[in-house]
């Protein structure tokens, strides 16, 4: 079984290994995670470290999270309600979403 945090690392390396290593970078230094493992345990806080990497753009900050987000959930309205919560300060329905695929792996 391959819990969401690898499953967002093998993604990233293998389709954005640059926006990772820059996303690493700020969440290191931010929070004290890489940023697959910050997404996971902390949503808001990697939502946080996404819009210091967008400079405080918002929908630069939504697009970059959905692009990461949608290959792992695999839905588009999933993600959609999962970042339009992160960015109301709501991290449960991407948890939620992770838990579902993280069962349904088992």
């Amino acid at each position: 079984m391959t819990d969401p945090a690898t499953m967002l690392l093998h993604r990233l390396r293998s389709s954005a290994a640059g926006l990772l290593a820059v996303l690493n970078t700020l969440s290191l230094s931010q929070a004290g995670k890489d940023f697959p493992h910050l997404l996971v345990e902390n949503p808001l806080e990697a939502y946080r470290v996404v819009l210091r990497y967008t400079r405080g753009d918002r929908k630069k900050a939504r697009y970059l999270l959905t692009s990461i987000l949608i290959g792992i959930l695999g839905s588009p309205l999933e993600t959609e309600k999962a970042v339009t919560a992160l960015e109301r300060g709501d991290p449960r329905p991407l948890q939620e979403a992770l838990q579902r695929i993280t069962g349904a792996r088992r």
